[in-house]
C-alpha cells in the first residue's frame, strides 16, 4: 500500500469517526430535546390541570354561595308570606270585633285623636250602637266602612280602618310577629 491509500485509508477512518461521533452528539441532542420536550409537555399538562382544580374549585365555592343565597332568599320569603298571612288574619279578626269591642276602639281612637268635627264613617251594621252624643259634635255619615271608621272633615279624611291602621304599624307589627313565630 502506498502513502496515498494510507493516506485516504486514514481520511476515511477519521472521517467516519467525525461522522459517528457527529451520529453519536446528534443521537444525545435529539434524545435531550425529546427529554426536554417531554418534562415541558409534563410541566404544561401539570399546570392546566392545577389550574383546572382551582378553576373547579372556584366554580363549586360560588355554586355554594350561590345555593345558599338562594336557600336564605326562600326562607325571608316564607317567613314574609307567614307574616302577610298574620296581618291578613288579624285584619280579619279586627273587623269581626262584637259590637262592644267596637264601640270601645271608635270612641278611644276618636278621644285619643281630638277630632271634634266633621262626619265619622262607621262600619254597617254598627252604627245602632252607638248615640249622636256619643261623638261630641261629629255627625253620623250615611256611607259606611269596610273595618274600623273614618272621619271626613271637608276634603280631610282621618282613616281609622283596621287596614289602614296594620299597614301604619306594619314595621312594628312585623317585629312583634317573627319574634315570636320564629324564634
Amino acid at each position: 500500500m502506498n502513502n496515498l491509500d494510507l493516506l485516504l485509508d486514514r481520511i476515511k477512518e477519521d472521517g467516519k469517526k467525525e461522522a459517528d461521533h457527529i451520529l453519536s452528539n446528534g443521537q444525545k441532542r435529539k434524545e435531550e430535546i425529546i427529554k426536554e420536550s417531554e418534562e415541558k409537555a409534563q410541566k404544561e399538562v401539570s399546570k392546566i390541570i392545577e389550574n383546572a382544580k382551582k378553576e373547579a374549585k372556584r366554580i363549586k365555592e360560588n355554586s355554594k354561595v350561590t345555593a345558599n343565597r338562594q336557600a336564605r332568599d326562600i326562607k325571608i320569603e316564607a317567613k314574609n308570606q307567614v307574616v302577610e298571612e298574620v296581618l291578613e288574619k288579624l285584619i280579619e279578626k279586627l273587623e269581626k270585633l262584637g259590637p262592644n269591642s267596637y264601640k270601645d276602639f271608635v270612641l278611644n281612637r276618636l278621644k285619643d285623636s281630638k277630632i271634634e268635627k266633621g262626619e265619622i264613617l262607621l262600619q254597617k251594621d254598627m252604627k245602632f250602637h252607638f248615640k249622636e252624643e256619643d261623638f261630641n259634635g261629629l255627625k253620623v255619615s250615611n256611607e259606611s266602612v269596610e273595618g274600623g271608621f273614618a272621619v271626613k272633615e271637608g276634603k280631610i279624611l282621618y282613616d281609622n280602618t283596621y287596614k289602614s291602621l296594620v299597614n301604619f304599624e306594619k314595621d312594628s307589627l312585623e317585629k312583634i310577629i317573627v319574634d315570636e313565630i320564629f324564634k
